[in-house]
């Protein structure tokens, strides 16, 4: 059945744009239907497929009256001021269903077409009402009155899609500001964690270190002792780098500067790292060709970061293996490297090397060259300082951890 014969003749008293207005009218369910087939078979319309055909109606017969009353009025009037209301709620419903902007602004094209030629003619072919003029007038009010539409729909859908992203920014920034203050109050704890920890620490080291030194003990006592005095120190560097671990996230590192000689920190960090070479048979190779080896830096902190690298070189090199300890100038720098015969470096775990709580390239997450805290601490000081630690493979197996920090001359 053709849509002509479906539609009902508009009434023939009256001016031609009445006429047309009460044709609308009289077959608003008709044109309703026909243009939500249309915009269900739009293939530049996907959402409407996801829709019932209520849904895809919406407030399309509203618009259809709102159309007929802009063609009742004079033709001084702005025939398209009453539909705003209709098309403004239309605009807020496509936004809520999920269409996207030109989806919107291609249905209401799609009734804009079907207005301006399909019923149109139809209505023409069915009455003589309409003069020349009257139907130029009534194509340009039609015209008007959907771009009022158009421009009414997309006005509210762009609002509230601003609204929307608004609201976002809001939840996010309140997302964040709850992590920040989650984040502080996760340091603040490390912090006193650390601080509690470190206290009872300090008298052990002190009677451990006076205890080593007693001449009236015997050597196995004095062996026992100097195991307890290093494992306490061990502890204390740990604690140590959490602690500085727990600055990192809100603040920078504060520097206590002055002149310092890097071969000297390798010496105390050889030193206090004896008994772990000792317990794994562990060959130390020392290469110190650096003529130039004094840098203006925090000697407490860059003591731990060499101490931080050869732990974590005993705690990958097997048993009996070896450990390089090399430096030499490059420029103005000296690069001190450190290298181990433990598991290969591939990308993955060079990815994670200096990352906190990573378990590098041990398969426990336990022990200090396990958690990564030392390495990401040792990373944040030697850059603190104005220089870089990388890390690259080392072959046959193994990796060379390099510190390059500028120095201050002969």
């Amino acid at each position: 059945m053709t849509a002509r014969s479906n539609v009902t003749d508009g009434a023939k008293d009256g001016s031609g744009l009445d006429a047309f207005a009460r044709f609308i009218e009289a077959n608003q369910a008709e044109i309703s239907r026909h243009w939500v087939t249309a915009v269900d078979r739009s293939p530049k319309v996907p959402t409407s497929e996801n829709l019932t055909f209520q849904q895809v109606l919406d407030h399309f017969p509203q618009l259809c009256r709102e159309l007929a009353e802009a063609l009742r009025g004079s033709v001084n009037a702005q025939p398209a001021a009453g539909a705003d209301a209709a098309s403004t709620a239309h605009g807020l419903k496509r936004w809520q269903q999920g269409y996207r902007l030109d989806e919107l602004i291609r249905e209401i094209s799609i009734i804009r077409r079907d207005f301006a030629g399909r019923w149109f003619d139809l209505f023409a072919a069915n009455d003589t009402a309409l003069d020349e003029r009257e139907a130029w007038r009534a194509h340009a009010i039609v015209h008007q009155f959907f771009d009022e539409v158009i421009l009414a729909s997309v006005t509210q859908f762009v609002e509230e899609e601003q609204l929307r992203r608004e609201a976002s920014q809001g939840e996010l920034w309140l997302a964040q500001e709850k992590a920040a203050a989650a984040n502080r109050a996760q340091t603040e704890m490390v912090s006193l964690l650390g601080h509690e920890l470190r206290t009872p620490l300090t008298p052990i080291l002190l009677a451990a270190s006076a205890l080593a030194g007693a001449e009236s003990l015997s050597s196995e006592v004095r062996e026992f002792v100097s195991l307890v005095q290093h494992n306490a120190q061990v502890e204390a560097g740990l604690i140590d780098d959490l602690l500085d671990a727990s600055r990192l996230t809100s603040t920078r590192l504060r520097l206590n500067l002055q002149e310092v000689d890097l071969h000297a920190c390798l010496a105390n960090a050889r030193k206090g790292c004896a008994p772990d070479f000792a317990s794994k048979q562990i060959i130390q190779t020392l290469h110190l060709s650096a003529a130039a080896f004094h840098v203006k830096g925090d000697e407490r902190r860059l003591n731990r970061v060499f101490t931080s690298l050869l732990r974590n070189a005993i705690e990958v090199t097997p048993r009996g293996g070896e450990v390089a300890i090399d430096s030499q100038n490059a420029g103005e720098y000296i690069e001190i490297a450190v290298a181990d015969e433990g598991p290969a470096l591939d990308e993955e775990a060079l990815r994670k090397l200096f990352r906190p709580f990573a378990e590098g390239r041990r398969p426990s997450p336990f022990g200090l060259g396990g958690i990564g805290v030392s390495r990401y601490v040792a990373r944040a000081v030697i850059e603190a300082h104005g220089g870089e630690i990388t890390a690259e493979p080392r072959k046959p197996r193994g990796a060379v951890l390099t510190v390059r920090l500028k120095t201050t001359g002969l």
